[in-house]
């Protein structure tokens, strides 16, 4: 009767309480609910659908990982999981760091420190790697490129990312369709 009325599954403590109460382990008031048929029904599994995977995979990077599992209506806990098991990082950044900033246009990084430091490229300071302490938008790396043509050499940059930038994405857009 004491079970009936007290036990509920989803308040945490709430059986290891009625055992103290009735003077019992509690893996016993654990047991008696479940024969009794009072803990709330297991979730059924759900695969993922091709279109979670794609919208974890668009959002991932730019979006926290909450507001994905709300969107997706998913657990927090299974939303985390999958994007481990796709490799994915769930680290929200925007902008580049310095190092993607020297593998893109091909440059040293005591070069890019002095471009910042001159104020020729604009940064956001970043509390990160020491390598990576500034953080740049796409827009500050545009007015860069066009601001100062003669301060990068073409034939050391990445292309794709290049033409991505000053084309804001239609390039790059076009040569993952053609790849796929």
């Amino acid at each position: 009767m004491i079970l009936r009325e007290r036990y509920d599954s989803r308040v945490r403590g709430r059986a290891a309480a009625i055992a103290r109460s009735l003077g019992i382990p509690t893996y016993a008031v654990k047991q008696r609910a479940r024969a009794l048929g009072l803990c709330r029904p297991r979730q059924p599994w759900q695969d993922w659908t091709p279109e979670e995977v794609a919208f974890i995979e668009e959002h991932a990077g730019t979006r926290h990982v909450h507001w994905i599992s709300q969107q997706l209506a998913r657990s927090l806990t299974s939303v985390i999981l999958k994007l481990k098991r796709l490799h994915i990082s769930r680290r929200v950044r925007e902008g580049y760091t310095q190092r993607q900033v020297e593998e893109c246009l091909g440059m040293d990084h005591r070069r890019i420190q002095q471009l910042v430091e001159s104020g020729q490229l604009r940064a956001a300071h970043h509390s990160g790697q020491p390598r990576e302490r500034w953080v740049f938008t796409d827009r500050a790396l545009l007015d860069f490129v066009r601001r100062y043509p003669a301060s990068f050499r073409l034939d050391r940059v990445d292309q794709l990312w290049f033409l991505d930038l000053v084309f804001r994405g239609r390039i790059g857009e076009t040569a993952r369709q053609e790849a796929a």
